[in-house]
């Protein structure tokens, strides 16, 4: 049995942050001590984990250099030269926020997906835990492509205000009770608005038309499932709920493919809940409980061209049981 560890988790007051905290509560990962990390501003003096209410350090002073392992857990636009000093140490980091590039060379993973990949991390030190959309799309996508070649993945993902972070989702709520209220809405994280209404596009666009998640997710999902990235393509709509994420996707493969061909690679696949049949519609409030992604609405394409499907899944949940996965493949398999 691996020794305990001392693990620090950056943004532990967060939403990502106390979905990790969750999650690692339920993995039984041996722990030495656990070091919740959060910015000043966040005035939460504590955290409660494994029946006990940890304090919780300033990211200003806290010293990372003895962590064996860091999950990062913070906006992207945090510094991650501060997570140096552990790297250098010999520490390893699970970097959950996207700090860690396509450029780079930390290897981006999801266990169920492409395990052998994270023994990258003895050299680079760093492993980049997937978007939640990137792992959705792979978890749909891996199953095909193995079995009959991915020809195309293409659709819509309706993102929650959450995936913006805290500030997000209260940004939501105040929009909703100014318009209630006839009162100008509070816009500084959806300049544009957001309650009742839809965003077709969250983020800059680069040249060609396509947001930085779009790409994130294309180039991530297919490095999981080990597929050319321009067969991926997802519109990412920023939509006014609060937690959970839908997909609505067509998939189509290289080699033939009917519904019960699809129905059956899904209903084996790793992160998959097939409920095609089930009698109640697909919400996606109603699949926060999973660790994986929820597929239903199976319908075969008018044209013979693939199948059509809908799925569900908690976004922040997928993105916290990976990270928390990592670190335990990490010890187990003896990476530090």
């Amino acid at each position: 049995m691996a020794d305990p560890i001392r693990l620090a988790l950056v943004g532990a007051t967060g939403t990502l942050g106390k979905q990790i905290l969750s999650a690692l509560e339920r993995s039984g990962l041996a722990l030495s001590q656990l070091i919740p990390v959060a910015s000043r501003a966040t005035r939460v003096p504590s955290v409660s984990f494994a029946g006990h209410d940890i304090p919780v350090h300033d990211e200003t002073t806290v010293d990372l250099a003895g962590a064996d392992i860091i999950l990062a857990a913070v906006p992207a636009a945090y510094e991650r030269e501060a997570f140096q000093p552990a790297l250098e140490r010999g520490g390893v980091v699970v970097d959950a926020s996207g700090l860690w590039g396509g450029e780079d060379e930390a290897p981006v993973v999801a266990p169920w997906a492409n395990e052998l990949e994270l023994e990258q991390v003895l050299t680079a030190g760093v492993v980049r835990s997937p978007h939640p959309l990137s792992m959705a799309l792979a978890a749909v996508g891996q199953p095909l492509h193995r079995a009959l070649g991915l020809a195309g993945l293409r659709g819509a993902a309706m993102l929650p205000a959450g995936l913006a972070g805290r500030a997000g989702a209260e940004e939501l709520s105040r929009q909703v009770i100014a318009l209630f209220n006839n009162q100008e809405p509070p816009r500084s994280v959806f300049t544009e608005g957001l309650a009742f209404d839809l965003l077709p596009a969250w983020g800059a666009l680069d040249a060609e038309g396509w947001t930085a998640l779009e790409a994130r997710a294309a180039e991530e999902a297919g490095a999981l499932i080990g597929a050319e990235p321009r067969v991926l393509g997802i519109t990412a709509v920023m939509s006014p709920i609060f937690a959970g994420m839908g997909l609505s996707l067509h998939a189509v493969t290289e080699g033939h493919m009917d519904l019960e061909d699809c129905r059956a690679l899904l209903a084996a696949a790793p992160r998959i809940t097939l409920l095609d049949r089930a009698t109640k519609p697909l919400m996606t409030r109603a699949r926060l409980d999973l660790d994986g992604l929820a597929v239903g609405r199976l319908r075969a394409d008018p044209a013979g061209a693939g199948v059509h499907l809908w799925a569900a899944c908690d976004p922040t949940r997928l993105a916290a049981v990976n990270a928390v996965e990592l670190a335990v493949r990490i010890v187990e398999n003896g990476y530090l």
